[in-house]
C-alpha cells in the first residue's frame, strides 16, 4: 500500500513544483499580508509556553466576541 501506480498508468508521473498548490492555506506559497501577524509568527518559537497560552486565550476570546 502506498504510492503504487495503477497498471494502466505511465511509470513516472510529474511532481508539481513547490507553490503549485491551488489553495489559500498557509504554506501554499502565500506570504503573510499582515506585518503584525508575521512578527508574531516569527516570535512564536521564542515565547514561553505561558506566553503562548495567554496569546491564544486572548485571541480565542476576541474571536468569539466574548
Amino acid at each position: 500500500m502506498g504510492f503504487e501506480q495503477p497498471p494502466d498508468s505511465p511509470e513516472k508521473t510529474a511532481i508539481p513544483e513547490a507553490g503549485d498548490a491551488e489553495s489559500d492555506a498557509f504554506g501554499a506559497g502565500n506570504a503573510l499580508d499582515d506585518p503584525e501577524l508575521a512578527r508574531l509568527v516569527t516570535l512564536w518559537p521564542t515565547l514561553s509556553a505561558d506566553a503562548r497560552q495567554a496569546i491564544l486565550a486572548i485571541a480565542e476570546r476576541a474571536g468569539t466576541g466574548e
